[in-house]
């Protein structure tokens, strides 16, 4: 009954404190889990049967007992992960970092609490008088502003879009653009450039704002492509002080999303309190986080008493409650299972020592990917088919692939379409003859349609086939081999085997859609080369008929913004042997705009634009006319090696499938 009884008084005063300060959160949100007078995590004993997963063996420091302001989140802090399963460990690893992000004396325009010590029935007398007043043990103060839209890694020198990349454009329409903005889009091309985009440093463009952080809107987007750890890198380097509410909720998101749980709640203090967690996400992540971050702080009670705050509040999260009982007191709950999963979502799993659903690779987001790969704690199948997803992606690279390839080799189990390629990765690793290894990947990536994991696949076998000279005896691979070779960019091999294959004179299937594809890859610098042979291949195909004609009709819409001139004859020769190129031509707003960006030399409203434009469908789909008008916006405003590498990469999603 006791228990009882004090657990009924804790939320009496919870709720009371949450009248007197319209911010219920903030001052409870990690009380009692950091001292700052020698930075050890202080974890108070929940009333509960079953102790934490994390420190439950740590006691209260003299420190703490006796006296003394504990901030609400630690200063330099962050845990320390274990070796054995890449896993984190907030209770007895603490150890000091320099290049943590610190808010400093100020970080956006709401209150920072420190709160008193949370001693015993002391924690809640301090409750009694308003925040700021005498005895309450909070400090309270109001904080500036600051624009953080500037702040990025990339500087034009270090492959940033320029400083000056927003000079002329409204602030408004950045925004809309940015808000419109679906990520991850199709193609390492354009994936990259929309890194870069994303992560410039530039004077953010001038106007009226729609009341949108640009940092917010771009760190969404970053996390939405699975690019946390870039996000966690852009926020350690940029010392942020002065930080927006929506702008933290992606900060924590992504350090999250990198195991650094501890770094997350420190973000806490620049989200609002209170604010309805029905209809804001940003007040339903606040509670959220809040309860959690009182969880690894060692505060079982504070985070119950936050969940019933959250129920009383009507949020909707039967996961989210569900494994917060399982991991705090060890309760099971019953919830079902959403369709989709996000890295919040992850963590909590671990937290609460549950299994992740079999197809949880399918139904969790993007960012998450990587975690799911490396965690040695899931099973094989998950964290392999999470590996191939997340290579696909520019997640993790290669040499990670090939590890997961060889361990799940090895393991000997499975039956699944990843199990199998990883047999044949490790079969082709062991293969001594390289005309036999280049028909093992031939065989191996031709097994896997185009997509994701395919992409994966042949950066993968990069190693493999770099040892594997032309060869006639196998001519028949040959095509198979030249796209690869062609998709990894080796513009000086994949044209070894496509001379092979010339003087072999055989007629290879797909051969001069190879031929096509290899031109745009050895296009000089200045974007000029001799026409003939472009017009020649261009001729050539027309007569080839079939899917070589539908081919070259695509590529001669594609060549000119490229400056290959073609020969008079081309277009008569299209004209006569069949119907032109066809295609879904993105919103006619997006395509006006981008080309209004292009002639005024507005890079980041050019590139904004070519996002949108062939970010609304699969490349493959995309009217080659819509594409040409990419391509141009680019070149005009000095982006020619992008234009060059995005048509390659909608020659590659058009073509047809070589050898079939």
């Amino acid at each position: 009954m006791s228990g009882a009884v004090s657990r009924t008084t804790s939320f009496v005063a919870f709720s009371f404190a949450s009248t007197l300060m319209g911010v219920c959160l903030v001052p409870l949100s990690v009380q009692s889990a950091f001292a700052q007078s020698d930075m050890t995590p202080v974890l108070v004993a929940p009333l509960v049967a079953t102790p934490l997963k994390d420190g439950s063996g740590l006691s209260i420091p003299p420190s703490v007992q006796i006296g003394g302001p504990v901030r609400l989140l630690p200063r330099r802090l962050t845990p320390q992960r274990s070796q054995e399963e890449g896993s984190l460990d907030a209770g007895s690893g603490v150890r000091p970092e320099a290049d943590v992000v610190e808010m400093g004396e100020s970080t956006l325009a709401t209150p920072t609490v420190i709160l008193g010590p949370p001693v015993g029935a002391d924690r809640f007398k301090l409750l009694a008088a308003p925040p700021g007043g005498e005895g309450s043990g909070i400090q309270v103060g109001v904080l500036g502003r600051v624009d953080e839209a500037s702040v990025g890694l990339f500087s034009e020198q270090d492959g940033g879009l320029g400083a000056t990349m927003w000079l002329g454009t409204d602030r408004a329409l950045v925004e809309e653009g940015l808000s419109d903005l679906a990520v991850p889009l199709e193609g390492r091309s354009l994936q990259d450039l929309t890194r870069r985009f994303l992560l410039s440093t530039a004077t953010a463009p001038g106007g009226v704002t729609q009341g949108r952080s640009l940092l917010a809107l771009r760190l969404e987007k970053l996390n939405a492509a699975g690019l946390s750890d870039q996000v966690r890198r852009l926020v350690r380097q940029a010392g942020l002080k002065r930080i927006a509410p929506e702008t933290s909720v992606q900060i924590a998101r992504a350090f999250l999303a990198n195991g650094d749980k501890v770094d997350a709640c420190r973000f806490l203090s620049a989200l609002p309190a209170g604010g309805d967690v029905v209809g804001d996400r940003v007040a339903a992540f606040t509670m959220k986080m809040t309860a959690y971050c009182q969880m690894i702080g060692g505060d079982g009670v504070a985070a119950n008493l936050t969940l019933d705050l959250a129920r009383e509040k009507g949020l909707d999260a039967p996961l989210f409650f569900a494994l917060m009982a399982k991991a705090i007191d060890g309760i099971t709950l019953p919830a079902q299972m959403p369709e989709k999963l996000t890295v919040f979502d992850l963590v909590l799993f671990d937290e609460a020592r549950q299994a992740v659903p079999e197809d949880v690779v399918e139904r969790v987001e993007l960012t998450g990917l990587p975690a799911l790969a490396r965690n040695r704690g899931h099973a094989l199948d998950i964290r392999l088919a999470a590996g191939e997803q997340a290579a696909g992606y520019n997640l993790i690279s290669a040499p990670e692939l090939a590890d997961l390839y060889l361990d799940a080799s090895q393991a000997g189990q499975g039956d699944s379409a990843s199990f199998t390629r990883a047999r044949a990765y490790a079969e082709l690793m062991s293969e001594a003859v390289p005309q036999k290894r280049a028909r093992l990947v031939s065989a191996m990536v031709g097994s896997v349609p185009h997509g994701v994991v395919h992409r994966a696949v042949v950066d993968v076998v990069q190693s493999a086939l770099a040892t594997a000279p032309p060869s006639r005896a196998v001519l028949a691979d040959a095509p198979q081999i030249i796209r690869i070779l062609i998709e990894q960019g080796d513009r000086t091999r994949s044209g070894m085997w496509l001379n092979m294959v010339r003087e072999t004179g055989a007629a290879a299937p797909g051969l001069l859609q190879l031929e096509l594809m290899h031109l745009i890859l050895t296009l000089p610098d200045n974007g000029l080369i001799v026409p003939e042979r472009a017009s020649q291949l261009l001729l050539d195909a027309t007569v080839a008929g079939g899917p070589d004609r539908d081919f070259a009709a695509v590529c001669a819409v594609l060549f000119d913004p490229l400056g290959i001139a073609l020969d008079g004859a081309v277009w008569p020769a299209i004209f006569d042997t069949g119907e032109l190129a066809d295609g879904v031509m993105p919103r006619n707003d997006v395509m006006q705009r981008l080309a209004a960006a292009g002639n005024q030399g507005k890079r980041g409203e050019a590139v904004l634009w070519s996002l949108l434009a062939l970010g609304e469908r699969p490349l493959a789909e995309v009217h080659p006319q819509a594409v040409a008008a990419v391509a141009t916006a680019l070149r005009q405003v000095g982006l020619r090696d992008e234009a060059k590498a995005m048509v390659l990469d909608v020659m590659l999603a058009k073509t047809s499938t070589v050898g079939s």
